[in-house]
């Protein structure tokens, strides 16, 4: 991917091990998107499911929802989610990623209830902080716009349960996503994010995927999420109350070349513009398969779009660990910055 920054091969081969080196939080990856390429196609040989038909080289917003379409039937058991998981935050740690918050939404497979698929997940992140101490793995439970209301009241009522109820510190809030063809933020208001709000527990939105959804992104900033995800598609009223509202964004430099349809990272002017009105911006994966990513390539993507220098970089991800929605977690990793 083609990139700003005009650094000698050494400059450059410098920065790489900085964004190699440095911490680095991520609070935007969905776990049916970051499957291992390996683990994927191995499962899908396993259910007997053609992916003939998928375009790897060119992941554009129809082709994730082609991706995820698969994911959701060779991800069909507590077993494998746990797998997926597993390989999901070994991969995560291997780039330096000290904080990763993971997003799903719940599912019902066979016998198993949609609350066994928190338990497992729940049961996995135990799991995780043995096998990998030097990362700390939370889940943000989904809403998604695509599926019934039902099932979305189903799943945020146990994440109101584990989060409000059990105080468990796997779980650390809602997220909003699916297709943005789809429904609108407002319809999950009144009975999910309204009162998901009044019980405390954090959101984060989707926000701005494709264009002219002006009246949904207003109706976004009026509510306040405590992040935003993408905003790609802002007018400069739009950029202008995020700014002022405060509100961080997590920008995916990889998966937006994609889904926008775009041959280089030169080409997204909505990141740059967040920072330069002194947004909090904070690097992130999206979906690591789709888009063929991983921290360390998002965090030099962003230093060769902005031109940063290392103290710049440092600045804007130490800024971004007051965006995760883990409190202690937060204090944490703040004292040793």
């Amino acid at each position: 991917m083609e990139g700003a920054f005009l650094g000698t091969d050494k400059q450059l081969q410098d920065m790489y091990q900085l964004c190699f080196n440095i911490p680095k939080i991520e609070l935007h990856s969905h776990i049916g998107g970051n499957l291992r390429p390996a683990t994927f196609l191995e499962l899908a040989e396993k259910e007997g499911i053609s992916v003939d038909h998928i375009d790897f080289y060119n992941v554009t917003l129809k082709g994730a929802f082609d991706i995820f379409a698969v994911v959701g039937k060779i991800l069909n058991s507590l077993d494998v989610l746990q797998r997926v998981i597993r390989e999901i935050v070994e991969d995560y740690s291997k780039t330096n990623t000290r904080y990763l918050e993971l997003r799903s939404g719940p599912k019902a497979f066979g016998e198993n209830t949609k609350e066994d698929y928190i338990k497992a997940v729940v049961e996995v992140l135990e799991e995780c902080e043995t096998l990998f101490p030097h990362i700390t793995v939370r889940l943000l439970v989904s809403i998604n716009r695509s599926a019934p209301m039902e099932s979305n009241l189903e799943a945020y009522e146990l994440a109101k349960k584990y989060i409000v109820d059990e105080k468990c510190k796997y779980i650390v809030g809602l997220e909003f996503s699916g297709n943005p063809k789809d429904n609108s933020f407002e319809d999950y208001c009144e009975n999910i994010f309204n009162p998901a709000r009044e019980a405390g527990i954090k959101i984060s939105v989707h926000t701005a995927e494709i264009e002219d959804h002006h009246e949904e992104t207003e109706k976004i900033l009026d509510f306040k999420p405590d992040r935003l995800g993408h905003c790609c598609y802002m007018n400069e009223e739009e950029f202008k109350r995020v700014a002022e509202l405060e509100i961080p964004v997590e920008v995916c430099i990889s998966s937006n070349v994609g889904t926008m349809n775009l041959s280089t990272i030169s080409q997204i002017k909505h990141i740059p513009t967040l920072h330069s009105m002194g947004c909090t911006i904070i690097p992130c994966c999206d979906d690591t398969m789709l888009f063929n990513t991983n921290m360390i390539n998002e965090t030099f993507e962003l230093v060769n779009m902005l031109k940063l220098e290392e103290e710049e970089l440092k600045s804007i991800l130490n800024k971004g660990i007051d965006a995760i929605f883990d409190d202690e977690v937060k204090a944490l990793l703040a004292s040793e910055t």
